[in-house]
C-alpha cells in the first residue's frame, strides 16, 4: 500500500481514483463469492472450516483445482516471507545493535508462540490492537500530508492521463493490497453464522482498507505535485522530504499492516499447505493403487497373473518369466532363460 502511488502518479489522482475503485469491486465481488461458497462447502460437508485448497477442488475438480491450490499456496508463503523480512528491517531500524537473524526471528517467534499456546482471544485481541494502531498511523500521515500539501492535493487533480500503459500498473498493486481472498475461509469460520454476516465482515473490512488506500494516495500525489516530480519510487521518503516527523507514523503503520497480515497468513496457511500437500500425496498414492491394479488380472477361477513380460530380441539373449498366484495357495514364481 505504501508504495501504490508509485504506479499512479503516471495517471494522475482522478484516473487511478477510478481504477482502484473499479478493482475494490472486482476485490470484494470476488471475496463475497468465496465466502458463499465456503459457507456451503462447509455446511455440505458438516465442517467447521475449510481451506482454500479444499474449495478449489470442489469448484474446479480435482486437477485444475490442485494446481490453483499450489498457486495459491505458494502465493501466501511468499506474503509471509515478506511480512517477516518487512518486520524484521523495521526492527533493525529500532534496534540497530540487534543481530540481523534475531531481528528478523523475533516477531515471528512471538506470533507463532501466540498462535501455538494461546486461545484464540489473544490473537484476535492482539489483531485489533494492530488495527487500531494501523489506522492511527495512516490518519496521522493523512494528517502531516494534508498539512503540507492542502492546497495541491485538489490542484492535482488537473494532472490526468488515461491512456492503458498509465492506468494499467495501478491495477495488479491494487488487487493484492485490497484482496485477502486466501484467508476468507478463515474469516467465515469466526465472522459469524451465516453467510449475511459474512458479507458484513467482508464489506466493512474492505470499505476500511479502501479508504486507507484512497486518502494515501491523494495525499502522495499531491505531494508530488509540490515537488515537480515526474516519476516516483518512494512514495516513504517523499513525504519525509518534506516533514521528517512523519518517520514514526510510516514505521508504526508499516510494522501494524504487516503484522496484521503476518498473523493472517500465519493462522490460515497451516491448514491450507496440509490440505494441498494431503491432495498431492493423495494423487501419487491413487496413481500407485492405479497402476498395480492395472498389473492384476484375474481369471474368475481363483487364479491369474500379475505383472509383465518383458524380454529383449537381441541375438545374444533372452528373457521370460511367469508370475502367478491363486486364492488358496501362496503365489509363485518361474523364470526362464534361453539362449539362442
Amino acid at each position: 500500500m505504501l508504495g501504490l502511488p508509485a504506479a499512479t502518479i503516471k495517471s494522475g489522482p482522478l484516473p487511478s481514483t477510478i481504477a482502484i475503485l473499479l478493482s475494490w469491486v472486482y476485490v470484494i465481488s470476488s471475496i463475497i463469492l468465496v465466502a458463499e461458497l465456503s459457507f456451503a462447502a462447509m455446511e455440505e460437508d458438516g465442517l467447521a472450516e475449510v481451506s482454500f485448497t479444499g474449495l478449489a477442488i470442489k469448484a474446479l475438480g480435482s486437477h485444475f483445482g490442485a494446481f490453483v491450490a499450489v498457486i495459491y499456496a505458494s502465493l501466501s508463503f511468499s506474503l509471509l516471507v515478506a511480512c517477516v523480512s518487512g518486520i524484521g528491517s523495521i526492527v533493525c531500524q529500532w534496534f540497530p545493535w540487534m543481530n540481523l537473524v534475531l531481528a528478523h526471528a523475533l516477531f515471528p517467534l512471538a506470533v507463532g508462540t501466540v498462535i501455538m499456546f494461546f486461545p484464540f482471544r489473544a490473537i484476535d485481541v492482539t489483531n485489533r490492537l494492530l488495527c487500531f494502531l494501523m489506522l492511527f498511523s495512516i490518519t496521522a500521515l493523512v494528517a502531516i500530508g494534508l498539512s503540507v500539501a492542502r492546497a495541491n492535493v485538489i490542484g492535482s487533480f488537473a494532472h490526468a492521463s488515461w491512456s492503458l500503459s498509465s492506468i494499467l500498473p495501478a491495477i495488479p498493486v491494487t488487487v493484492l493490497t485490497l484482496g485477502f481472498h486466501v484467508i476468507t475461509p478463515f474469516i467465515c469460520k469466526i465472522a459469524g453464522n451465516s453467510v449475511n454476516e459474512a458479507r458484513k465482515a467482508v464489506l466493512i473490512g474492505g470499505v476500511v482498507p479502501l479508504i486507507m488506500v484512497l486518502s494515501w494516495n491523494l495525499i502522495v500525489l499531491g505531494l508530488a505535485g509540490t515537488t515537480s516530480v515526474t516519476s516516483l519510487k518512494d512514495p516513504i521518503s517523499l513525504l519525509l522530504s518534506v516533514n521528517p516527523s512523519a518517520l514514526s507514523a510510516v514505521q508504526g503503520f508499516a510494522f501494524s499492516a504487516l503484522a496484521n497480515s503476518l498473523i493472517g497468513y500465519a493462522v490460515s496457511l497451516p491448514k491450507q499447505l496440509l490440505d494441498t500437500l494431503e491432495l498431492i500425496l493423495g494423487k501419487t498414492s491413487l496413481e500407485k493403487q492405479n497402476r498395480y491394479q492395472s498389473q492384476l488380472v484375474s481369471n474368475g477361477d481363483g487364479s491369474g497373473r500379475v505383472g509383465f513380460v518383458i524380454f529383449s530380441d537381441q541375438q545374444d539373449c533372452r528373457n521370460f518369466g511367469k508370475v502367478s498366484f491363486g486364492s488358496n495357495r501362496i503365489a509363485a514364481s518361474e523364470d526362464e532363460q534361453l539362449s539362442p
